[in-house]
C-alpha cells in the first residue's frame, strides 16, 4: 500500500476481466504507447481525446503526420517493452515535483489535470523508461500483463484497439459509425468555442469561474441542432 489506511476495511484485488480492470489494463496500454512514442518520435505531441468502442483515439496536436512504417517502429518499441515486463513505477510527489517531471511536449493534458489538484499533499506518478505522467487510476505493474492491442493511422492521429476480455490476447474488430464521429466533431467545435483543451481543461475552466460561458454554448448548441432538424 502507497499509504496508510484511515479506517478498518477490507482489501481484494482488482480482477482483469472486471470493468476496474479493463481500465488498468487500457490506462497501461497508452503509458507504454506514449513512451515508444517518445523514444521513436520525440517531437510527436499526443493529446488522448475519445473513446471509439474498443479504442481510444490519440489526436497529433503539432499536425505531424506518422507512416504505416512510423508505426510499425512504434509498435515494436512497444513489443519489445512487453516482452522484457518492462515494470511501471509508483512514486508519490507533490504537485509541484510532478509538473517538473511531466513532459508537456507528450501528454499536454497532464499538466492541466495537476493544476486543478487542491487539498492533497501528494499524488501518484507512473514512470515507464524515462518517461513520467500522471493518471487518475491504476496501473499494471509490469507490461508482460498486454497481451493483444493494435495501433492505426486515422485521420490526424492514432487509434490503439484494446481487447475487452476475457481473452485479452483477442482485438475485436472495430466499427466507426458516421453518428458517432459526428458527435466527436461537434466536441471538438464546442471545445473551440471554450477556448479549452476537451475534457481535461475543462475542469480548470469551471474552476475559473466560466460556468456560465458553458451553459450558454450549450444552449446554442442545442438551438443550432434544433435549427438542423
Amino acid at each position: 500500500m502507497p499509504y496508510p489506511l484511515p479506517v478498518d476495511c477490507t482489501l481484494d484485488f482488482i480482477e482483469l476481466n472486471s470493468t476496474a480492470g479493463n481500465r488498468v489494463y487500457v490506462r497501461t496500454l497508452f503509458f507504454a504507447f506514449i513512451t515508444a512514442m517518445a523514444i521513436k518520435r520525440p517531437e510527436v505531441q499526443i493529446e488522448l481525446q475519445n473513446s471509439l468502442g474498443s479504442a481510444i483515439y490519440c489526436h497529433i496536436k503539432n499536425d505531424i503526420v506518422l507512416s504505416k512504417y512510423d508505426l510499425e517502429d512504434v509498435n515494436k518499441t512497444m513489443q519489445k517493452m512487453i516482452a522484457q515486463k518492462t515494470p511501471v513505477e509508483l512514486k508519490w510527489l507533490s504537485v509541484e515535483e510532478a509538473k517538473k517531471l511531466v513532459k508537456p511536449n507528450q501528454t499536454q493534458e497532464n499538466l492541466p489535470l495537476l493544476d486543478v489538484v487542491e487539498g492533497i499533499d501528494k499524488v501518484p506518478l507512473f514512470k515507464l523508461k524515462s518517461e513520467w505522467a500522471f493518471f487518475l487510476g491504476n496501473m499494471l505493474p509490469d507490461l508482460g500483463y498486454i497481451k493483444g492491442y493494435k495501433l492505426l493511422n486515422y485521420k490526424t492521429g492514432v487509434l490503439i484497439c484494446y481487447p475487452s476480455g476475457p481473452d485479452y490476447s483477442v482485438v475485436p474488430e472495430l466499427w466507426i459509425r458516421l453518428s458517432w464521429q459526428r458527435f466527436i466533431t461537434k466536441q471538438k467545435n464546442m471545445a473551440r468555442e471554450l477556448n479549452v483543451l476537451p475534457l481535461l481543461e475543462l475542469n480548470k475552466y469551471i474552476k475559473d469561474g466560466n460556468s456560465r460561458g458553458i451553459i450558454k454554448s450549450v444552449r446554442l448548441a442545442i438551438k443550432r441542432d434544433c435549427q438542423d432538424c
